[in-house]
């Protein structure tokens, strides 16, 4: 008698993708897989719609609106106390950035140039919006729905890797690898708690929203700027939908339950891509949702933290330091380890 239920593996059959996976998990991952099968044919227009502005002149306005922003939320925050909301954070910037983008304009008719249309300010005024509040040029990377793994080596080479196996080659995120660092480095400046991208900090991984996770090596240890996003497809799911769907033995699924009940130490390692981190989720899933728990990651990648019920927990993710060094460890650092008592 399995009490798990679940589905047998035939022996001898080939393994799911993962594209298979999300449909049976979520029939709605079906139509997203559709979609994608045309976005070959969609990116040119996509990247023709993003080329039509100057990207230098965005991270000039993005200066210039950003400084008022943050000018309008101290300020703010001074007279109440706290910081700003996120949301109206956003509607203050939005303003910040129309009115910014407007005076440009204003300034280029009144030297003589050509008159900008209502369509290049919107344009220029979304791009500037997503450079502060999104990931600016790299915003469409993160609106593929199906995209497991996007790769960037350099600001010309862009691949994504689908769930399903298939690789696509995507349009450029910017015009020189200078370009590229700057952007990475303006994204992990913008991260809580703030990530360093320089000569100190060659190496840099954040956590991006509740799906991804980016890291990025450069500066010498790579020819190119190299980056990986890492789109996280299956964020809540437990043995028996690994089980159900045919990614592991459905003995193996009540084995590893038991285990876990019994509160009994598991090792989980692979290749990468080999699913450890979706193994590990539903792991976590077959403990017992009253008891309390704690996660120590070096960046949040679980999320276990954001599934809903899963509220008797607490994460915690490591720290980077300041670059400056004391006693042979950098300021502000705080390891893994450190938050070990802590949990």
């Amino acid at each position: 008698m399995n009490p798990r239920g679940g589905t047998r593996v035939v022996s001898g059959s080939p393994p799911p993708q993962l594209g298979d996976l999300l449909t049976a998990l979520d029939p709605a991952a079906e139509t997203a897989s559709a979609l994608s099968e045309t976005r070959s044919t969609q990116s040119p227009k996509r990247a023709s719609r993003l080329e039509a502005v100057d990207w230098q002149l965005v991270i000039q306005l993005r200066r210039s609106a950003s400084e008022q922003i943050a000018e309008n939320s101290h300020h703010w925050a001074g007279e109440h106390g706290r910081p700003m909301p996120a949301d109206d954070r956003r509607m203050m910037g939005r303003s910040v950035i129309s009115t910014v983008v407007r005076d440009y304009a204003g300034r280029l008719t009144q030297t003589g140039e050509q008159l900008w249309e209502l369509a290049t300010e919107q344009a220029y005024a979304a791009a500037v919006e997503n450079s502060i509040f999104g990931y600016g040029r790299l915003q469409p990377l993160f609106e593929i729905p199906t995209a497991e793994n996007i790769e960037i080596h350099g600001w010309d080479c862009v691949m994504a890797q689908h769930g399903d196996g298939r690789r696509e080659q995507l349009p450029p995120v910017a015009d020189s690898d200078d370009e590229l660092v700057e952007a990475i480095r303006f994204l992990g400046s913008s991260a809580n708690p703030a990530r360093a991208f320089d000569d100190a900090h060659p190496m840099m991984t954040l956590a991006l929203g509740d799906r991804f996770r980016l890291h990025a090596i450069g500066f010498g240890l790579s020819y190119r700027p190299s980056i990986v996003i890492r789109q996280h497809l299956l964020t809540s799911i437990d043995l028996d939908d690994l089980a159900s769907t045919g990614m592991l033995p459905a003995e193996l699924a009540e084995f590893l339950h038991t285990c876990v009940l019994a509160r009994k130490s598991c090792v989980i390692s692979g290749d990468q891509g080999a699913g450890k981190t979706t193994l590990l989720r539903a792991l976590v899933a077959a403990i017992p949702i009253s008891e309390r728990i704690g996660t120590l990651e070096t960046d949040y990648e679980l999320l276990t933290h954001l599934l809903p019920g899963r509220r008797n927990m607490v994460a915690l993710q490591a720290k980077t330091g300041l670059g400056e060094y004391h006693d042979g460890r950098s300021v502000g650092e705080y390891s893994v380890a450190d938050l070990i008592p802590e949990a």
